[in-house]
């Protein structure tokens, strides 16, 4: 029987907390299927240092994905079955935040120290960067963040309205007045 036939059917589905989440084991398993992880944005996980919820951010997925990594590498390496020794708790360290907030602004706090402007919003672009897979894809942001501030254009639009669940049909010969 396939896991997620297990998993969501019916009663059996794992609990959530009050955000929809998944709540999982210290080891990012789920709570009687030691064979299943959640991570990132959709696992509900405490961290043990702090207390609080790891963030549902990127940098919480990439570290919960390696953590978890590491569990899979290692019991297939030593031929262990899921759940049968004790495993290690996923434990979160913030690397800091960033955000944008406008053309050549952003807000940074890293290490205890907190920026922003335009010297935060380059250190995001910095950071951004050097994250990027490959050389390819870290031309490629470049010369199109470059080509965007050249024009002046905007990268990103913000939809703020609830969409109409009911739109009306633009008849035929009105469709090009319509764009």
């Amino acid at each position: 029987v396939p896991i997620a036939s297990q998993l969501y059917d019916g009663d059996h589905s794992p609990e959530r907390d009050g955000q929809g989440r998944i709540i999982t084991e210290p080891d990012c398993s789920i709570p009687g299927h030691p064979d299943v992880f959640v991570v990132g944005d959709l696992a509900a996980r405490e961290d043990p240092q702090t207390g609080g919820m790891v963030p549902g951010v990127a940098q919480g997925a990439i570290q919960m994905g390696a953590f978890v990594g590491g569990i899979l590498a290692d019991e297939i390496r030593n031929g262990i079955d899921p759940g049968s020794t004790p495993r290690p708790a996923f434990r979160y360290k913030d690397k800091g935040s960033l955000a944008t907030i406008g053309v050549r602004r952003a807000v940074a706090d890293l290490g205890g120290r907190s920026f922003s402007g335009f010297f935060a919003w380059l250190l995001w672009s910095l950071i951004h960067i050097a994250f990027l897979i490959g050389f390819r894809n870290r031309i490629m942001v470049l010369v199109n963040w470059l080509w965007q501030w050249l024009l002046q254009a905007r990268g990103a639009r913000l939809i703020t309205g609830i969409p109409d669940p009911h739109p009306k049909a633009v008849p035929p010969d009105q469709e090009s007045s319509a764009l």
